[in-house]
């Protein structure tokens, strides 16, 4: 799996907020999504390599 970065967002805002300062594409990693298995098996390749999180993975 390609190494990425994780930033976990408070708040929806402060996830939209986080996302335009980037000025680069990046993913959003939410319930029920299959984001993180797509990468492990080199399927997606996000070019920031970083996942925005509103709330906690379990």
């Amino acid at each position: 799996m390609r190494d990425f970065d994780y930033a976990r967002a408070d708040s929806a805002g402060q996830a939209v907020s986080h996302h335009a300062a980037k000025g680069q594409p990046s993913s959003y990693l939410a319930g029920g999504t299959t984001l993180l298995d797509l990468v492990k098996l080199d399927v997606m390749r996000p070019d920031q390599r970083h996942c925005q999180v509103v709330g906690s993975l379990t």
